[in-house]
């Protein structure tokens, strides 16, 4: 024997009945609770996230094996070579050599940051100056080094003590030098700075590790490159020198 669909109608409206009779006094509370939970995401995401930026680029690969005018079945029989030969680039450009040459070339090794109100911010493009190492390789880790830089840009004074820009000067942090770095359209920021010192080769496995370099598709032999970073200008010149270093590097072999 069968319910009739009149009565189950009646089951469910008397389920409904009962949840709204037991729960709906408690509404303001489900309210509170919800406000509560968008507020402490915005706010986590507002003092804890730093927003990232993706940086993409493409590389042709040329193989030497293939000339312009082999024919269609040449180039068809030679499609594994090309593939061997793909797979091997893209591990050379994830390697920890060619990385360890960009942290070198763009200094990456002694970042600088924006003390911020609410968390630090890269100041990779608004920092007055960039901090080069005379012996980058033997770099002490050394976190949170505050400094001040005049409107000129000629001295930076860290602590109690004063140096010169443009020249290599001993500090307590190794001989490093502050170049001058003009930003023309962004005001020089009223916040502190700060910069930290690191290894070379330990930030080198970190971006090794954060790049990502594809085939296009199966039959190409063009490459993709993509790198995230919180400041897009730095994800762009990494991939840019990335590229540079890895020609220079098939130039001199």
């Amino acid at each position: 024997m069968q319910a009739s669909p009149k009565k189950e109608e009646n089951q469910e409206v008397n389920l409904f009945s009962q949840l709204w009779g037991k729960y709906f006094p408690y509404w303001p509370m489900f309210v509170i609770i919800l406000a509560l939970s968008i507020a402490g995401a915005w706010l986590y995401i507002y003092y804890k996230v730093t927003p990232m930026y993706a940086a993409r680029a493409s590389l042709l690969i040329k193989d030497e094996k293939k000339g312009q005018d082999e024919t269609k079945m040449i180039a068809s029989l030679n499609q594994l070579t090309t593939k061997k030969i793909i797979e091997n680039e893209m591990e050379v450009l994830k390697s920890r050599e060619l990385m360890y040459r960009v942290v070198k070339n763009l200094h990456l090794y002694a970042p600088v940051y924006e003390q911020g109100k609410n968390k630090p911010v890269s100041a990779y493009t608004s920092s007055p100056v960039i901090i080069q190492a005379k012996y980058p390789d033997s770099l002490q880790q050394t976190d949170k080094i505050f400094f001040n830089v005049d409107a000129a840009i000629t001295k930076i004074t860290i602590g109690k003590n004063s140096y010169p820009a443009n020249e290599w000067v001993s500090t307590p942090y190794g001989v490093i030098k502050f170049v001058p770095q003009y930003i023309e359209t962004k005001p020089p920021s009223a916040t502190p700075f700060y910069f930290s010192l690191f290894n070379p080769k330990v930030i080198a496995v970190q971006l090794a590790q954060g790049v990502e370099v594809s085939s296009v598709s199966k039959l190409s032999s063009i490459l993709s490159l993509k790198i995230t970073d919180e400041n897009s200008k730095k994800a762009e010149d990494i991939l840019n020198d990335l590229i540079v270093t890895y020609n220079d590097a098939s130039l001199n072999d």
